[in-house]
């Protein structure tokens, strides 16, 4: 069964602040990777392939 958009935030929320150290506050849905998480091109290729790789979500 594919994830609804709750599920899908709770999972990044979890990876943002495990894998890229990203504090929970700063984790909205309208916060902007780059400006708001302090997160840089790099990050967000690596997000994408966690994020595929590791909850089967494309994003």
């Amino acid at each position: 069964m594919p994830m609804n958009e709750e599920e899908i935030l709770v999972e990044l929320k979890k990876v943002l602040m495990d894998e890229f150290e990203v504090d929970e506050e700063k984790i909205t849905p309208n916060a902007s990777f780059y400006e708001d998480l302090e997160l840089d091109s790099l990050d967000a290729i690596d997000l994408i392939v966690t994020m595929n790789n590791v909850y089967n979500i494309d994003v």
